[in-house]
């Protein structure tokens, strides 16, 4: 720091730019700032527009210039600065910099300091990294937590296990109580096998308060047997019924699983416009008060238990199926597109096609399995290649070229649906808004590859495309929900129709809202 203007104000030099290596301007001297007494504007400016992230730390800085003592005197530079000794001032010696000058604006992990922090962290751990509760015991985790954390007490299995169980208690609390305040939900439902053992998967999807879509796990539910309808649709309506959202859920989206379509056609919840049978037509209930109560006629109750005692607990059973109720289904869409590009394709009736498809996947197999199972070849792989598991390596087989000339028109036509499917498993931006326009831009490209002369073996293929997505897709397009969610969403509108559909699909919207409004 210099003198200058008698005391009016000074020179100064920036300690971040200088950090690493001084700088000098043109005429070979020190880069200097130019700051008054009572006013550190031009440092200011000088710090928001070369070093944005730290305001914070001149701001308080400049503050304490006036309360700290000076410690040392800095001489100025008479050949650069052309200031005698004089001229210079008693300013404090400057500290250590901390170690947080050198590292991002905030830390990256969260300290632990007390004992409630800790056990929350080691829970996270175990639950994160799917750990299991003996990890805890072992005492080279406790040499280097203890190492880590000092003081602070590192707790047994028995006591992870008994905050595990409060934790998720009261996570489910709270998403009980976060899905009360939503009008509608809709649930995701899957199977999945591990380690010899059957689950059920459920998520739960809502739009918050602020219009924001929200998302939740509901469950990893163990399933005992036979993944049949029953077992199935009693399992999905027990989650719905332990969340308190059966009434709110307005779709259930699986897999096309026979057990699945199965149980939701079984198990569908009468309509509310279904004439009743005559033995209940004299019974009144509030509108509100339907779907709280299940009516079941005293006689099948009567030869339930009769059948009951002479053919067992199947019969059983089929009467706990009277009180099951599941909302109404939908199929999922990545699953039914990939049906179309695996089932349908499979079963093409075409000669030709099947013989060039089953070379180049034995081709394909081949590579793989050669490069799986020897060190040697994925090494080599690896070394030439850069990567591994290369499938459009022609070199491979420049003698096959009907083979070859099969895969590139297979990527070109099936290119649409990989795009597709990434658009639905789009986590942030996918809705049921999507559905439609992008199935109808991929039929539109399907019919375009029939018009393609460049393509020699496009029939087959691009038959059972557009066949597959008639016959798979056919009732989404009759779906009135789905269509009114492709006309509301912004991003679409009445873009992805053509002419002659606009007046239906207007129409329809039209009937919407004036029902809306009769409802008000």
């Amino acid at each position: 720091m210099y003198d200058k203007k008698d005391g009016k104000g000074f020179l100064v030099k920036c300690l971040i730019c200088h950090k690493t290596k001084t700088k000098f301007n043109k005429k070979g001297e020190i880069e200097l700032l130019t700051i008054t007494n009572n006013s550190g504007y031009n440092a200011k400016r000088h710090i928001r527009a070369i070093h944005p992230t730290h305001p914070t730390e001149f701001n308080s800085a400049w503050q304490r210039r006036n309360q700290e003592p000076s410690e040392e005197i800095l001489s100025s530079n008479p050949d650069q600065t052309g200031l005698s000794s004089s001229t210079t001032r008693r300013v404090k010696k400057a500290n250590q910099p901390s170690i947080k000058n050198h590292m991002d604006s905030s830390w990256k992990y969260k300290q632990i300091r007390t004992q409630e922090d800790l056990d929350k962290a080691i829970l996270n751990h175990l639950i994160a990294d799917l750990v299991p509760f003996s990890e805890v015991d072992k005492e080279a985790f406790k040499n280097l937590i203890g190492g880590l954390c000092g003081p602070l007490v590192i707790r047994g299995r028995p006591f992870m296990v008994e905050l595990l169980m409060k934790t998720y208690n009261k996570s489910k609390v709270d998403l009980i109580l976060e899905l009360d305040k939503a009008d509608f939900v809709s649930t995701t439902a899957d199977c999945l096998t591990s380690r010899h053992r059957s689950f059920l998967g459920m998520t739960v999807h809502w739009m918050g308060q602020d219009l924001a879509r929200r998302s939740a796990c509901l469950g990893v539910r163990r399933v005992y047997g036979s993944h049949t309808y029953n077992v199935v649709g009693k399992a999905i309506s027990d989650v719905h019924t332990e969340f308190k959202i059966s009434s709110k859920v307005n779709c259930t989206i699986t897999d096309n699983g026979s057990n699945f379509l199965k149980a939701f056609d079984m198990f569908k919840r009468p309509s509310s416009l279904e004439k009743k049978p005559a033995a209940y037509e004299d019974v009144s209930h509030d509108e509100d008060e339907e779907d709280d109560f299940v009516f079941i006629d005293i006689d099948e109750i009567l030869n339930c238990g009769l059948e009951e005692v002479d053919l067992g607990d199947a019969d059983h059973d089929l009467c706990l199926e009277d009180h099951i109720y599941l909302p109404p289904h939908m199929s999922c869409t990545c699953h039914s597109l990939n049906l179309v590009a695996t089932t349908d394709v499979k079963n093409i009736d075409s000669v030709r096609f099947q013989k060039l498809k089953s070379s180049v996947d034995a081709k394909l197999t081949a590579v793989w399995n050669k490069q799986s199972r020897s060190s040697l070849t994925s090494d080599f792989i690896k070394a030439t290649m850069g990567e591994l598991f290369v499938i459009h390596n022609a070199t491979r087989w420049n003698s096959y070229y009907d083979a070859l000339e099969f895969l590139r028109e297979y990527t070109k036509i099936m290119k649409p649906l990989t795009e597709a499917l990434d658009v639905f498993q789009n986590e942030k931006n996918m809705s049921a808004g999507c559905v439609l326009p992008v199935l109808t831009i991929f039929m539109e490209k399907i019919a375009e590859f029939k018009e393609d002369r460049n393509i020699n073996h496009r029939t087959p293929l691009v038959n059972c495309l557009s066949d597959g997505i008639e016959k798979r897709f056919q009732s989404f397009f009759l779906n009135g929900d789905l269509r009114l969610a492709s006309l509301g969403d912004p991003r679409f509108k009445l873009s992805w129709l053509t002419k002659e559909k606009k007046p239906e699909y207007v129409k329809l919207l039209e009937k919407e809202v004036m029902k809306t409004r009769s409802n008000l």
